[in-house]
């Protein structure tokens, strides 16, 4: 037998005689041509078919030929059924992996929402998958400051989306989160950021915005790396603005760049609105954007109540993509000043 399958090649062998073979010679005693064909599979769990004849007639070369044919075809087979259960399995166990990353992600997500003095806040957070890219957060800059400590306000969007996105968020929070004692503004803190995030050469970039908000002055001093602009609603006026007085690049790109800051006051009854771009390009069937200028006319129309106005916008986004699965991850987040 191990002279038969040395050849690694379909061939038959006539006129055998097993009498020397220490194996099988009283097995196949009386098989006088042997046909034997190779499998040609890395998965299969046998790599040769041998077939016996017990008659005086030896197979034929034709035979041999439809042999092969046969073999290659169920190898085909075999070799797909195989390689189907092991993607099965993989797909089972990466789908395990993005379920377990996608609760965690969600763990990093401020709930409940913080109690901020003077600030009445809702959200809305919908990854395109089971993980996504964007982030929101609040937490305090000033650990002792007390009730009216400064607070950060943060939404950003990492590029790409799914569980790889969802890391290099996380990565993200936990570098604002450890930022200086010392930190001077909005500015100082996303130039930390982006250092920190260059250094770790993450393979993408991070869009984000950036507020801290003083809940004595009501003053918010905010910086954008290539985030879209938060739009605020004035209540003395009801007009809606956007916070573009500054902008930057995003962050992950060069840790040389520098942002710059900006000051807006507000007021009792004012509201902010920030957001991520898979709110304005959320699609239609025919791909038709549901675009910022949109946004900005809802939110001029609708109630300024946090938690009512993100119901309203959310319904609205939906509605508009028409049970299309969204492209991309969609946040939402409105602050009022109460």
């Amino acid at each position: 037998m191990a002279s038969i399958i040395k050849n690694p090649r379909p061939h038959i062998i006539n006129d055998i005689d097993w009498a020397t073979d220490p194996n099988f010679h009283k097995a196949l005693t009386g098989y006088r041509s042997v046909m034997a064909i190779p499998f040609d599979g890395d998965r299969l769990p046998m790599s040769w078919t041998i077939l016996l004849r017990r008659s005086q007639e030896n197979f034929t070369a034709l035979e041999l030929e439809q042999a092969v044919a046969r073999v290659v075809l169920v190898g085909a087979l075999l070799e797909s059924q195989t390689l189907a259960q092991e993607l099965g399995r993989a797909n089972e166990r990466i789908d395990k992996d993005i379920r377990q990353v996608a609760e965690l992600q969600r763990l990093l997500l401020p709930d409940p929402l913080p109690r901020i003095n003077g600030l009445e806040i809702a959200v809305s957070y919908d990854p395109s998958g089971q993980a996504g890219g964007d982030l929101y957060d609040f937490f305090p800059l000033d650990d002792d400051a007390g009730a009216f400590g400064r607070w950060c306000v943060f939404i950003g969007d990492a590029s790409g989306h799914g569980s790889a996105a969802a890391v290099v968020m996380a990565i993200v929070q936990t570098i604002l989160h450890g930022h200086p004692l010392d930190v001077r503004g909005p500015a100082d803190l996303l130039m930390f950021a982006n250092r920190h995030l260059c250094r770790k050469k993450i393979g993408g970039f991070v869009t984000a915005f950036l507020g801290i908000y003083e809940p004595d002055s009501r003053r918010l001093v905010y910086a954008s790396a290539g985030h879209p602009p938060p739009l605020m609603k004035t209540a003395i006026d009801g007009k809606v603005t956007a916070l573009d007085a500054v902008a930057g690049t995003p962050l992950g790109i060069d840790p040389a760049d520098s942002f710059e800051a900006a000051t807006v006051q507000l007021r009792a009854g004012d509201t902010l609105l920030f957001y991520t771009d898979g709110i304005t390009e959320a699609r239609d069937a025919d791909h038709t954007m549901f675009e910022f200028e949109r946004l900005e006319r809802e939110f001029l129309e609708c109630n300024d109540r946090p938690d009512e106005l993100i119901k309203y916008l959310r319904d609205l986004v939906n509605a508009h993509q028409r049970g299309q699965k969204p492209v991309d991850d969609q946040t939402l987040v409105a602050a009022r000043i109460v």
